[in-house]
């Protein structure tokens, strides 16, 4: 199963944040394929830059294994 997770989700993915519940975790674990938008990453870095994030998107993305990946709908990484 291919999995595209929004931004909160993915921010509490790999915060470990309880926010997000455990049958999330378990789709998201069991998935063959996990991506997150290009815009995911952008909005992530506006918030941070208006100090609504405390984040490190680039040590976030690298902390994820996380490759660009073109398709027909644009651009996303995939997780891992």
């Amino acid at each position: 199963m291919r999995l595209l997770l929004d931004t909160h989700v993915f921010l509490w993915c790999v915060k470990a944040d309880r926010q997000l519940g455990k049958s999330a975790r378990e789709t998201i674990v069991s998935a063959t394929e996990v991506y997150v938008g290009s815009a995911s990453i952008w909005e992530t870095t506006i918030k941070k830059t208006l100090g609504k994030r405390d984040v490190d998107i680039n040590a976030l993305v690298r902390s994820t294994g996380a490759v660009a990946h073109l398709g027909s709908e644009g651009y996303a990484f995939a997780i891992g």
